[in-house]
């Protein structure tokens, strides 16, 4: 038997020669064996930043574990230049000599004596073979720049020439090696009015000049940076919203531990002397004597507390994982169904062998001796496959296969900058001299082509979304429309062939969790109707898989670049596509698309947050239970969508959208929203609460309540400690709503009125006795009338109330201190229904002051009804749902009517024909036959049951449905 070395060493030359040689990728080649790997051998192989060309004097690695030694050969054998560092999102180093057209460039890392496989070689090619019209004309970026300013940032640059910037002509800056983007230091600092170019040069030929710059006048003020979060053990920190060319300088306390001058965005900085736990860290940008606010202390967290990693889809056969939400410096540790398969840094990170289809990936990072948990677990991407005559495209993004119901979306969609990208085969053709795909955007503007190598039968090769060594996700890349161009020439003549496919954000672009985008949960929206004094959880089907969702949302923001844009523009479509009103239509967002032309607030929050979805922005309704009870308001709850947003101009964060009550608003921050808008503030709202990550499907469907709180007395706001929330719910005004505490009652008021009635729980037809007593707190006479009023309230429809019962007026003139007592009763109505909420509500609306007092009441039917369903089901299985109903009264329940509404992820049909009459204490049992067509995180049945004069009763269950193949099944 040979030894796991040599079964190492045989893996290891095989993956290399056919990763050389082009490679091919399942379904089309067998999926790679998955050797048996020792502790020693679960370093990642790192990357080497490509294309390498001949003359250049520097290459740049990335993906290593902090601290490793880094060793750079050219052939596998020659040692050509090496280092350490500690900066494992990627490092230049210098070789020696300057590379070679036809070497080949690997490069391994050593951690604690063991030492990586190498890495994936690069081939060094003539850059002016595949551009005989020379070296690009640089693009000095961003811009403008300020008198004062000590760096600048340059690209469009052949990687690893000799860039030079100057300012009147003077050299000012140079870097010998550069990358692909590329900022340095300039000195002397630039000087107003200065005209500044940048030139590259590369085997000694030259580019064009860069567009020449002229240098700013110091801005009068500058924008206070922010620092991100910063852990214990972390040597580095990020600095945000940095002024071009601005000396940057970070403090603990009063000690400068960092600074130097950058060019625009962000910039890391190593720290020295390391921040401990409970350190503040500030930061400062200068111009001149131009000086900024301080940043916003962030306090340095003990690294017991680092988050898990956010992981970027991975398709299968991929070999790298991109991941975010990490510490600049932490060692990131990757596993496949626990098992360890890669164990490097920074942003992109190898895999030691390719991800296989249906496996399930969990990441962790480490600081020091803390380890934070796992990641959510990301199942690998089994891909999507398009094919024409020749060309085919392959690791189309699953989440868009159409399921029950919905219609598909006819081309490929890819979420950009991650490892699932475009791939392009084209089957035989060994008569072919040249292959290539050229890919265009709507407009027909070529954004790229791809050169196809042949190897293992197929010509192939992909869109490499790594677009340089510092910007791993390219959010240069227009979303949108493409089409791909097969070019294929061959002694027979030249064929062309064109596929569409589509490009969105991808959600791993910010830190939020799966839930809320391309996931399985990312199909459902939780919203929440509210009662009186408490807020029930609903579902919507959001279906943004289904063309008539994510065709609306790919054409709103095709050719869009940044998501705070698209998410405007996909907030004003829902604006302007619907009539407001305040009823509630549905729970579907394909039968609200095809049906409604009206809709309530949840209805848009739930398509907006479906757009949003559709092309890649993490997104989730938010709901406000609305101080209804004592306010006087005319609906009682609202709801909204935050959207998870990173900008170029605006800080990563939640933002706020509502289309119809803000029609023309930009997103806006929790704070801004929670304090300048009627709707959302402490003195409109009871709370603002929201379905988090963590959702349980049977819970948000169980008919029950998600929260209750009682009310203070007299203040007439809830208690500040509910009496019950769900594990899974998350209370917003608590996450940057309110800057204030959560409800006060200082100082209190004195109770004006009460209310007392003779049951709290009545059935249909039963009497309501009401004693109410108002009593004059006031130092005058209270004059003025008052209202009372029994409510029937909807908890889905946003009106507020939905009818009312009854109302009585009376005149009130009453000396300081006195009581009036007024008693009034109501006989019930025999078609209420049990789901809505009811209660009795005064107002006291005198001259001078208005008083309010509410108490609540139940509804029951006549009837009870116990319905008997699975939780779980699997698709294709045929399953049944029961519902029993027992006439509980001494009358003949007449015209019994029992509807269901289906989701679309079952179909069936009863096979019970409904008695029009129920006798006294008689049963009846209803049998559904059903289906699961599709898998569904929550399929939502809607059970209503009416009588005639036995009252009403609408029932809501969730069924999980899950995929047949069970988790080993799957597995290769």
């Amino acid at each position: 038997m040979k030894s796991l070395s040599s079964r190492w060493n045989f893996f290891v030359l095989l993956a290399i020669l056919i990763l050389y040689l082009g490679g091919c990728c399942p379904p089309f080649c067998p999926k790679p064996p998955k050797p048996d790997y020792d502790e020693e051998s679960r370093l990642s192989p790192l990357t080497v930043s490509s294309p390498l060309y001949e003359c250049a004097t520097a290459v740049s690695v990335q993906g290593f574990v902090p601290g490793a030694k880094i060793d750079i050969y050219a052939d596998n054998a020659t040692h050509i230049g090496g280092g350490v560092s500690d900066a494992p999102w990627g490092q230049s180093f210098s070789v020696n000599p300057p590379l070679v057209a036809g070497q080949l460039i690997t490069a391994t890392q050593t951690v604690d004596g063991v030492t990586s496989p190498p890495s994936k070689p690069v081939k060094v090619v003539s850059f002016f073979e595949t551009h005989p019209e020379g070296l690009p004309k640089p693009k000095i970026r961003p811009i403008p720049l300020y008198n004062c300013g000590g760096a600048i940032g340059v690209g469009n640059l052949a990687q690893g020439g000799l860039l030079e910037v100057f300012a009147d002509g003077n050299l000012v800056g140079d870097v010998n090696g550069c990358g692909a983007g590329q900022w340095l230091f300039v000195n002397p600092q630039f000087v107003k009015d200065q005209k500044v170019h940048a030139t590259e040069k590369l085997c000694q030929k030259t580019s064009p000049k860069s567009d020449m710059e002229t240098v700013l006048e110091t801005p009068v003020s500058l924008p206070k940076p922010s620092v991100r979060e910063v852990y214990e053990g972390g040597k580095y920190c990020t600095v945000d919203n940095i002024t071009n060319g601005a000396m940057v300088e970070v403090y603990n306390g009063n000690q400068k531990i960092a600074g130097h001058y950058c060019s625009g965005g962000s910039q890391i900085f190593r720290l020295d002397p390391q921040p401990s736990a409970g350190d503040q860290l500030t930061s400062i940008q200068k111009l001149c004597n131009i000086i900024s606010d301080p940043s916003d202390p962030t306090t340095v967290k003990p690294c017991v507390e680092l988050p898990a990693p956010t992981v970027s889809p991975i398709c299968a056969g991929d070999d790298f994982i991109i991941v975010s939400g990490t510490a600049p410096d932490a060692r990131i540790r990757i596993y496949a169904d626990g098992t360890p398969i890669g164990d490097g840094g920074g942003a992109k990170i190898n895999l030691i062998h390719p991800a296989v289809g249906g496996e399930i990936i969990t990441v962790t990072q480490s600081l020091g001796a803390c380890t934070s948990p796992s990641s959510i677990p990301v199942k690998v991407n089994e891909g999507m496959v398009k094919q024409k005559e020749l060309l085919i495209m392959k690791n189309g993004h699953e989440f868009f296969k159409p399921e029950a119901g919905e219609t598909s979306v006819e081309a490929l969609v890819y979420t950009r900058g991650t490892g699932c990208s475009p791939y392009f085969m084209v089957k035989g053709r060994d008569d072919a001299t040249s292959v290539s795909v050229e890919i265009t955007d709507s407009k027909g503007r070529l954004a790229k082509t791809i050169l196809l190598t042949f190897s293992g039968g197929y010509w192939s090769g992909s869109w490499d979304w790594s677009s340089s060594l510092w910007n791993l996700i390219p959010d240069e890349i227009p979303v949108g429309e493409y089409k791909a161009t097969l070019k294929l020439t061959s002694n027979a003549g030249s064929i062309s062939e064109s596929m569409p496919f589509y490009v969105i954000f991808s959600p791993s672009e910010v830190s939020a969790p799966a839930e809320f985008g391309l996931s399985d949960k990312g199909e459902i929206g939780i919203w929440f109707g509210s009662g009186w004094g408490s807020d029930r959880a609903l579902t919507y089907t959001l279906h943004p898989d289904d063309s008539r969702v994510f065709g609306a949302a790919i054409k709103e923001v095709n050719g869009q670049v940044d998501s705070y844009i698209s998410a405007k523009l996909l907030h004003d479509w829902v604006a302007n596509h619907f009539i407001y009103d305040l009823n509630y239509h549905t729970n579907d967002v394909i039968d609200l698309l095809t049906n409604h032309s009206s809709a309530q607030c949840a209805d848009e929050a739930n398509i907006l947050t479906a757009l949003l979805r559709a092309v890649g922005i993490p997104a989730h309704p938010a709901t406000a239970d609305a101080a209804v009870e004592f306010g006087g308001y005319n609906w009682n709850f609202d709801t909204w969508t935050e959207a998870r947003i990173k900008s170029s101009t605006m800080a990563e964060q939640w933002y706020i959208l509502h289309p119809h009550e803000y029609p023309s608003m930009q997103p806006e921050t929790r704070a801004t929203f929670g304090s300048t808008r009627g709707v959302a503030t402490k003195k409109a709202d009871d709370d603002v609460i929201m379905a988090g990550a963590g959702w349980a499907p049977q819970e948000v469907s169980d008919n029950n309540s998600d929260v209750t709180f009682g009310y203070n007395t007299p203040c007439k706001e809830p208690n500040q400690n509910f009496n019950y929330i769900a594990n899974w719910l998350e209370h917003l005004c608590l996450q940057g709503y309110w800057g204030i505490g959560h409800w006060t009652c200082s100082p209190p008021l004195n109770s004006a009125v009460r209310i007392q009635l003779n049951k709290e729980i009545y059935r249909v037809g039963d009497e309501v006795l009401m004693d109410i007593a108002v009593e004059n707190v006031l130092d005058s006479t209270l004059r003025g009338n008052v209202e009372i009023a029994l409510i029937n309230d909807d908890p889905t429809s946003k009106k507020w109330p939905d009818s009312v019962l009854k109302s009585f007026t009376e005149k009130i003139d009453l000396n300081r201190g006195k009581t009036y007592k007024i008693s009034r009763s109501y006989r019930l109505p025999v078609n209420l229904s049990a789901a809505n909420s009811y209660g009795v509500i005064v107002k006291v609306l005198g001259m001078e002051k208005h008083f309010y007092a509410v108490v609540p009441f139940q509804v029951m039917p006549l009837f009870s009804w116990s319905l008997k369903m699975p939780e779980i089901v699997k698709t294709g299985e045929r399953f049944f749902a029961n519902l029993t109903l027992v006439n509980e009264s001494n009358v003949e329940l007449k015209n019994l009517r029992v509807s269901v509404k289906f989701p679309g992820s079952v179909k069936g049909s009863s096979d019970s024909k409904i008695p029009e009459v129920l006798p006294p204490g008689g049963a009846y049992t209803l049998n559904w036959e059903l289906q699961a067509l599709s898998p569904s995180v929550v399929s939502q049945f809607i059970f209503n049951i009416t009588t005639e004069n036995g009252g009403a009763m609408k029932i809501y269950k969730g069924i999980e449905i899950r995929s047949y193949k069970a988790k080993d099944e799957r597995r290769h």
